[in-house]
């Protein structure tokens, strides 16, 4: 293997693979970039068994060849080269010898033949979706899935079309969070993506622009841009009918802005947190006019105490039920600034209905806090 690169395409490339880096002690090479040099291409592939990332970027190749380097060995010496440098590979035995400028490095790698085989869709169904609609689809349900569970469908989000339009939930079980657009998507396949598959498409598609094009088989989904490719594998699981957890939109009703509620609660969970409360980093959230009071500990000697105003209450005067102020905190980031939610629940020990006229494609659910439990 002989040849050479330009410094900022292999750093974009890197930064593409980086979230299919894993490092394993029964298996050391998943730490490894596979890297292929042929013609005038060079393709580089990370894999961690549940998702795969390929970048193929241009070169000046001498001699064509295949090897796997440590990918954080190759970040580091990348990262430091100048922003106009070039990066030269050649083998020699079994140590690869990069260069640029008076610069020059040995390092070893591990033959190709060892790196696991590709996980591509060979055939599949093709779609079209907006990349921002899909990436906030995927933020605004993957923060509330958990891999602490043994029930499979915790561990990823749900993709499916439900009436005419195209909707992403994720749930551990104790909160929900789904997230739906309008799009003609009636013969969509519905699938379960692992959460870190979900994160990392979320990550990737924040360099994208209009429509992105998948592919998606029975246990694969990939997603396709210049010159890259990410596949994560799918859940094998049947999600459940999780319309059933969600409050119906009636009765008693507090809307609040969302920044001051954020505010509010950020300070509160972070006192909590640096005071070690052993309790409970729950608090309780009581509704008082038109104010929502964020207190924690008994009314006499309350560790926290915030106000929060602005708040209509229709028919919710003198409603009040805890939460975890960490999940509250995490939800309450995923709506625009200056949303004003509305939060609804039909009485004590009852589910917790977020939503908004501002943001009607998003809806949350979270379970009340139970007193003196501390849930991570």
């Amino acid at each position: 293997m002989d040849l050479t690169v330009a410094k900022s395409d292999l750093d974009a490339a890197l930064s593409r693979l980086k979230g299919s880096i894993e490092a394993s002690k029964v298996q050391p090479i998943l730490d490894h970039v596979a890297l292929d040099a042929t013609s005038d291409a060079l393709t580089l592939r990370a894999t961690n068994h549940r998702c795969e990332a390929e970048a193929v970027i241009k070169a000046e190749v001498a001699e064509e060849g295949q090897a796997a380097i440590r990918c954080a060995v190759l970040s580091e010496i990348v990262r430091r080269l100048p922003e106009d440098g070039e990066l030269s590979f050649k083998a020699d035995g079994s140590v690869m010898v990069l260069s640029c400028g008076r610069s020059r490095y040995r390092v070893p790698f591990l033959p190709a033949e060892d790196f696991p085989e590709a996980m591509a869709v060979a055939e599949g169904e093709r779609l079209l979706i907006p990349a921002a609609d899909l990436s906030a689809m995927l933020r605004a349900s993957a923060y509330a899935t958990t891999v602490k569970d043994s029930r499979v469908f915790t561990g990823g989000v749900y993709l499916h079309a439900k009436d005419g339009r195209l909707a992403c939930v994720g749930s551990d079980g104790s909160r929900l969070g789904l997230r739906s657009c309008a799009l003609e998507v009636d013969d969509l396949p519905s699938m379960v993506i692992p959460t870190d598959g979900a994160r990392e498409l979320e990550r990737l598609l924040g360099e994208a622009e209009g429509d992105v094009d998948l592919l998606v088989s029975d246990s694969k989904l990939e997603l396709h841009l210049p010159r890259f490719r990410f596949t994560t594998k799918l859940l094998d699981c049947t999600y459940p009918l999780y319309e059933r957890v969600i409050p119906k939109a009636n009765g008693a009703c507090v809307t609040v802005g969302r920044d001051a509620l954020l505010a509010a609660v950020e300070r509160a969970h972070g006192v909590l947190s640096t005071v070690g409360n052993a309790n409970s980093l729950s608090a309780r959230l009581s509704v008082e006019k038109d104010r929502i009071l964020v207190t924690s500990g008994p009314k006499e000697a309350s560790v926290v105490h915030e106000e929060v105003e602005e708040v209509e209450a229709d028919g919710a005067e003198d409603t009040a039920f805890s939460l975890n102020l960490g999940w509250l905190a995490e939800m309450l980031r995923l709506w625009p600034q200056e949303a004003r939610i509305a939060i609804q629940s039909k009485g004590h020990g009852s589910a917790i209905r977020f939503s908004s006229e501002d943001d009607p494609g998003s809806l949350h659910v979270i379970m009340p806090a139970a007193p003196g439990r501390n849930e991570d």
